[in-house]
Formats: C-alpha cells, structure tokens, sequence
C-alpha cells in the first residue's frame, strides 16, 4: 500500500529530550475512500506511538477497486522516528 499512499504526513517528534529513534508499526484499516479509519498498535516505543498514530491518521491512500468497485483494505503501516 505505501506505493498507493497519496498524502503521508510526517510525525511530529515528542521529544527531542528523549532521544528516542525507532519504529512504530500499526495495523490499519482503510476505508473505501482511501482514509485510514482504524489504527491498532503492534509494536513501538510507548513516547513515539501518540505522534505516529496523529501522523498515520492523515494519510489518504488511492483507492482500491475490486471489480471495479472500492474497497477498504487492511495494511500495515510503519513510521520511522530518526534523530538528525
């Protein structure tokens, strides 16, 4: 899906404080329109997940068609938090 992504929002780092860097990876349901309807977190660090969820929220993705008709998928989405 993440060739299929349309518009992807970078997440807003917590905490530069923290220096925490690393993955949040969700589960996500997207609807026929192509928006991310529901998140489910599978693994990342507790400071990073707030930020990943508001940003993956956002995302709009290009429909998909089955038959010629839309529909919601499921995906996976991963969002990355690198220190600079």
């Amino acid at each position: 899906m993440e060739r299929r992504l349309l518009k992807k929002v970078d997440p807003v780092y917590p905490s530069p404080d923290a220096r925490i860097q690393g993955v949040v990876r969700l589960n996500a349901i997207v609807d026929t329109n192509g928006h991310v309807q529901k998140l489910c977190l599978v693994s990342g660090h507790p400071i990073l997940v707030p930020a990943a969820m508001e940003a993956a929220k956002q995302y709009v993705y290009e429909v998909t068609e089955v038959n010629h008709a839309p529909v919601g998928v499921v995906t996976t989405i991963d969002i990355r938090f690198v220190l600079r």
